[in-house]
């Protein structure tokens, strides 16, 4: 029944006495075998209970129009639901009453439906804060993701909360929001980098929260080459500061020998510049597995362009050219020189007699043929 037929019966029936069990109708409070008429319509149930106070007349208590709610479908919730917004404010009593049993009735698939006005999804969501572990986040404003965070039951719903977020660009409310909960946030950013979702304004953010992320979010790094390596770029690759490049390989495991993707190229670049960090001497177990993959990936010019540009920019220069292999002589001579055993990394590293001599060789360079010049020699 239209909205306009249940206008004109309380037209004609004005006082609150007049037409009991007709009224009753109208809301869905009559059994069906005993109703005159078809209840109004669910699309228009809302605009109804705006215009007639029928708890307030008397004409049904607040449990009776509740249990009128609680017995419409899931298509008529939803219906019901998509008018709620049109209603003039403040509402009524009733309207109150049949949104409260709304809320309750609703699924979190109805809640999700894309036509649930965003007045109701949110009651429900604050009603029932456990769907919003589940909860399709995409529905949501970034200002109401942020608002549920406060309601939230657990870090899965936080987790998820995080991820609509992150996935928009930072306001002042939402930095705050993500640094009061950095693990779980840089957690859900490095899925959102792997996806292509993640707001690219969110990367200075993440590098200014290194220090509440580090150590304590390791293990969030520490989960397959490709997690670690958009993790570590989003934390702009930190050195000092960062673990022992021993608790970074103990995390992150053996790496299969032949891993020779672009993420484990950018794993590997960080963790030679971590052992060069912490001394040759106090990692060569570590040197012994990572730099013959990494050397071999440089050769053969199969680096990603963040391992490129982080071992540019960190290792001993030579001068304008880019020679990964010459830099790393450089550094295993050196060792030699401070006593320092490197014949168990450069077994590994299978070098021509030529580069042998020149790591083990005497302190006098222009005795080999090596094509280092001193010009471009630091030590």
């Amino acid at each position: 029944m239209g909205l306009a037929v249940a206008e004109q019966v309380l037209a004609r029936f004005p006082k609150a006495s007049d037409a009991l069990t007709l009224k009753r109708d109208l809301i869905g409070a009559s059994p069906p075998a005993l109703a005159i008429i078809p209840r109004a319509q669910p699309s228009d149930m809302f605009r109804l209970l705006a215009k007639w106070h029928v708890v307030q007349d008397g004409i049904v208590d607040a449990d009776l129009l509740s249990s009128a709610i609680a017995n419409f479908d899931k298509d008529d919730l939803i219906a019901m639901s998509e008018t709620f917004s049109e209603i003039e404010q403040p509402e009524s009593r009733e309207v109150e009453i049949a949104a409260e049993a709304l809320v309750d009735m609703l699924e979190v698939d109805a809640v999700e439906a894309a036509k649930l006005c965003e007045p109701i999804m949110l009651k429900v969501l604050k009603r029932r804060p456990g769907l919003l572990e589940t909860f399709d986040v995409r529905l949501l404003t970034q200002p109401d993701a942020i608002d549920l965070i406060g309601i939230a039951s657990s870090q899965k719903a936080i987790s998820n909360l995080l991820r609509r977020i992150l996935s928009l660009p930072p306001s002042t409310e939402a930095s705050t929001t993500v640094s009061q909960h950095a693990i779980l946030a840089f957690d859900r950013a490095i899925d959102l980098s792997i996806s292509g979702e993640l707001n690219e304004e969110w990367g200075e953010m993440f590098k200014r929260l290194v220090d509440d992320i580090l150590p304590h979010g390791l293990a969030t790094l520490v989960s397959g080459s490709d997690r670690t390596a958009h993790g570590l770029s989003l934390l702009g690759f930190p050195i000092y500061g960062s673990p022992s490049a021993a608790i970074w390989s103990e995390g992150l495991g053996d790496a299969a020998v032949d891993d020779r993707s672009w993420a484990r190229s950018t794993v590997d670049a960080y963790l030679l510049l971590l052992c060069l960090r912490d001394g040759i001497a106090q990692t060569i177990p570590i040197l012994t597995k990572t730099l013959p993959r990494i050397r071999y990936m440089a050769i053969h010019d199969m680096l990603s362009p963040e391992a490129r540009e982080l071992l540019n920019r960190r290792l001993p220069s030579i001068g304008d050219s880019w020679d990964f292999n010459k830099r790393i002589l450089k550094i295993l001579r050196k060792a030699n020189r401070d006593a320092i055993d490197v014949r168990p990394i450069v077994s590994q590293l299978s070098l021509t007699e030529e580069e042998l001599n020149y790591v083990f060789g005497d302190n006098d360079e222009e005795s080999h043929s090596f094509p280092l010049m001193r010009f471009f020699w630091p030590w």
